[in-house]
C-alpha cells in the first residue's frame, strides 16, 4: 500500500510496496533537468461511459490487471505497450514495454491504498475500467477509478465512509498525462493517510531517482525531483496534466530538418526530415482551422511522398514531433 501510519504497519501483514520506506529516500534525488512541466486546470467532471470494466463486479482490494495502451506513447521517453497495476496500491501503474519488461516508470494519480467500498460486505460497490477514444494519431486511452475507498479505514475502523472518483487520461498525440478529479469525501484522513500528509501524485521510479512528484497545497502544488507528497486532496473538477518538456531536449530539430515540394503543390508533396533517427518521430498536416487531415504516427524512411490530391486549395500546415521529447516544428505549405 502506498499511505500507512507506523501503527497500521506494526499490526498488519500487509506487504508495503517502495514507497514507505520513506527514510530510505528521503535525499532529494533531483535531476539537472525536469523532463515534465506541471499544470492545475479544471474541468467539468464527467463519468466514462460505457466502459470496459475490469473489476468484472466482484469485490477487490490489491488488484492486479493490465491495460493496453494501444497507441505509440512514451513514458519519460521509454516506449510502452501496457500499464499494470502494482499489488498493494490500487492506483499505481507500471509501464510495461513491448517485449513485457517492466520499465520501473510509474503512474500515480492517486497514492493511497485503494480498495472496493464493498470489502467488509461482499457485495461489490467500486470499480476500476478503461476506454479508448479518439482516432488515429488522437487518441486518448481513459482509466477510472469509480467509488473507491480505502483499505486502512476498513480495516482499523470497520468502515467504508470514505470514498473518491478519479481518473487517468493519456494522449497519444503529445504523451501528455492527465488526472482529472471528481466528486469525493474522505474522512479520517489521518487513518487513511497515516502520518503522510495526503496522497503521493505524479510519475516516479521504484528508488526515486527518476521523480517528478507533486507537493504543497493540493490547491496550487508544485513538482518535484524527490519522494513528496501534497497537503490535503485534490479538488473536485482539478486537472492535474503532466506534460513533457519542449525545450532545450532536441538539438537537432531545427527549421532545416524538415523540407518539402513542391510548394505550392497540387497532386503530390515530397517530404525530406533530415534527422538522426526518423523513427522517433511524427507527422500530421492541419488545415487552416486545426483540423487533422494527414496522420502518420511510425515513420519508417525520412523520404516519402503524401498524396494531397483530395485536400481542398488553400493553406495547410505540415507538423514534424519528437515523440519522445515533445518538441515539434511546423511550416506552411499551399495546396492548389
Amino acid at each position: 500500500m502506498l499511505m500507512v501510519s507506523v501503527s497500521y504497519a506494526q499490526k498488519s501483514e500487509k506487504k508495503l510496496p517502495f514507497f514507505n520506506n520513506l527514510e530510505q529516500n528521503q535525499l532529494n534525488n533531483s535531476k539537472e533537468e525536469i523532463t515534465y512541466d506541471f499544470t492545475l486546470n479544471s474541468t467539468i467532471w464527467d463519468f466514462l461511459h460505457n466502459p470496459t470494466v475490469i473489476t468484472n463486479n466482484q469485490v477487490w482490494d490489491d488488484p492486479e490487471f493490465s491495460i493496453p495502451v494501444d497507441f505509440d506513447f512514451y513514458l519519460n521517453g521509454i516506449q510502452i505497450d501496457s500499464l499494470s497495476f502494482r499489488s498493494g496500491g490500487g492506483a499505481e501503474l507500471e509501464g510495461i514495454d513491448a517485449s513485457g519488461q517492466e520499465t520501473d516508470m510509474f503512474i500515480i494519480p492517486f497514492g493511497a491504498d485503494i480498495i472496493d467500498r464493498g470489502y467488509n460486505t461482499s457485495v461489490a460497490s467500486s470499480e476500476i475500467s478503461y476506454k479508448l477514444i479518439g482516432s488515429e494519431g488522437s487518441h486518448i486511452l481513459q482509466i477510472q477509478w469509480k467509488n473507491v475507498g480505502f483499505y486502512n479505514e476498513i480495516d482499523s475502523l470497520g468502515t467504508s465512509t470514505s470514498y473518491t472518483n478519479f481518473q487517468l487520461w493519456l494522449f497519444e498525440a503529445n504523451s501528455k498525462i492527465e488526472f482529472i478529479y471528481g466528486p469525493r469525501s474522505i474522512e479520517n484522513k489521518p487513518v487513511i493517510f497515516g502520518s503522510f500528509t495526503g496522497p503521493m501524485i505524479g510519475l516516479t521510479n521504484s528508488d526515486f531517482s527518476t521523480s517528478f512528484l507533486l507537493s504543497g497545497q493540493a490547491t496550487n502544488p508544485t513538482l518535484m525531483n524527490s519522494q513528496a507528497y501534497i497537503v490535503g486532496i485534490p479538488n473536485a473538477n482539478a486537472v492535474y496534466t503532466f506534460e513533457l518538456k519542449i525545450v532545450g531536449v532536441e538539438e537537432n530539430l531545427e527549421k532545416s530538418d524538415l523540407q518539402f515540394s513542391p510548394n505550392p503543390v497540387l497532386n503530390e508533396l515530397f517530404v525530406s526530415i533530415d534527422v538522426s533517427s526518423f523513427t522517433n518521430y511524427s507527422m500530421r498536416i492541419y488545415n487552416s482551422i486545426g483540423q487533422v487531415v494527414y496522420s502518420n504516427q511510425s515513420l519508417n524512411s525520412n523520404q516519402f511522398n503524401i498524396d494531397v490530391s483530395d485536400f481542398d486549395a488553400g493553406i495547410f500546415y505540415i507538423e514534424l514531433m519528437d515523440k519522445i521529447s515533445a518538441k515539434k516544428i511546423s511550416k506552411k505549405i499551399v495546396k492548389l
